[in-house]
């Protein structure tokens, strides 16, 4: 069955992988409404501090060359396309500290192009990522996100 993707809504943080083993706690659980299973960990926020290697402003440039990408100069942004006939909207802010980019939070859904253009911007694939979703508080490994919420 396929799920159309204004169902794959998400709330996530994007984080740069953390240092050390944080793989220590694995956990399952069902996300409704479909009880997909997904594996996570359990990390409070202050273990997830390591900067990307880029910064607010190497970001920002490489955000606003996307197409219908949306940037204030506070780095909130508004990114909107269409994926195979479906639309799709994603909404975040950017956040740094010390120079760098500390965490990209994000609300909406996406295709797979869209979310690897996204993810190009923040330098991956040699910058790892790990996913925080918000509203569960547990934290993903990019491809178990991706193999859940991006179509």
């Amino acid at each position: 069955m396929e799920i159309p993707l204004a169902e794959l809504s998400f709330h996530i943080e994007l984080r740069a992988s953390p240092a050390g083993d944080y793989r220590s706690v694995p956990v399952r659980f069902e996300i409704p409404p479909d009880e997909r299973t997904v594996l996570a960990f359990l990390l409070p926020p202050s273990d997830l501090h390591e900067p990307f290697a880029i910064s607010f402003e190497e970001t920002s440039a490489n955000l606003v060359h996307l197409p219908r990408m949306f940037l204030e100069p506070d780095g909130a942004w508004v990114w909107v396309g269409e994926d195979g006939g479906q639309r799709w909207q994603l909404d975040g802010q950017l956040y740094d500290r010390e120079g760098h980019l500390i965490m990209v939070e994000i609300k909406g859904n996406c295709g797979e192009f869209a979310w690897e253009q996204l993810l190009g911007s923040l330098g991956w694939p040699g910058q790892p990522v790990v996913v925080r979703l918000v509203q569960v508080g547990v934290v993903l490994e990019e491809p178990e996100f991706r193999r859940h919420w991006i179509c």
